[in-house]
């Protein structure tokens, strides 16, 4: 009994060790349309696990960008990320904008959908066997809204070194 016992230690030490998981909030009067909030690596790659939108106070168009760099100007706060497990401090950057930036340059965007004052959306990756959405070096993930609106949400993430 002792052989198996040791053999399933021995497969457990070998697991990984789970990467850090941190959720941001974010609620926003974006003032006009464009960059209402954006997550910047700031390290380390970034696996986007959700993005979480609802009930926005004016009917918008609601875009997820994947940017290869992140903007520039406008007026913005830091959202916080909080550790999901333990007290770790993330190193991705979350600005929430209340005058809209000069955007980033575009990879294109991951998602697009019509989103009404009831509505809400919520968008997982990494899930059925996919991979999460990742977003490295000096790229940014980017909620863009097409009009000024009171907006709430929430983004799921990872951060492996």
């Amino acid at each position: 009994m002792s052989v198996f016992k040791d053999i399933l230690l021995a497969i457990k030490a070998l697991r990984p060790t789970p990467l850090p998981t941190y959720t941001v909030d974010f609620g926003v009067v974006a003032g006009a349309a464009g960059y209402a909030a954006e997550l910047i690596p700031s390290g380390a790659s970034l696996l986007v696990r959700s993005v979480w939108f609802s009930k926005p106070s004016a009917a918008i168009t609601y875009r997820i960008i994947k940017a290869s760099t992140p903007s520039t100007g406008g007026t913005s706060t830091d959202a916080v990320a909080v550790s999901v497990n333990g007290a770790r401090n993330a190193k991705a950057q979350t600005k929430i904008f209340t005058a809209v930036p000069t955007a980033g340059v575009a990879v294109g965007d991951v998602f697009e959908m019509a989103v009404g004052t009831g509505d809400s959306v919520d968008v997982t990756f990494g899930d059925n066997g996919t991979e999460p959405l990742e977003v490295s070096g000096n790229q940014a993930l980017v909620i863009n809204v097409s009009a000024a609106a009171t907006i709430v949400g929430r983004i799921v993430f990872q951060e492996r070194p």
